[in-house]
């Protein structure tokens, strides 16, 4: 029963690359969003 438990540096390796993902999404999300309310208050003025 004891192969049922995950190895650890799998984990890790899986888990890597999803938060390094994450984060980057999280970057552009955040720039996108600033650009856009930029060019929103450019149009009501």
């Amino acid at each position: 029963m004891k192969n049922i438990q995950h190895n650890p540096l799998n984990g890790s390796e899986l888990f890597c690359p999803l938060y390094r993902y994450f984060m980057l999404t999280t970057a552009l999300f955040s720039v996108y969003l600033s650009i856009n309310s930029e060019y929103y208050l450019f149009l009501i003025d």
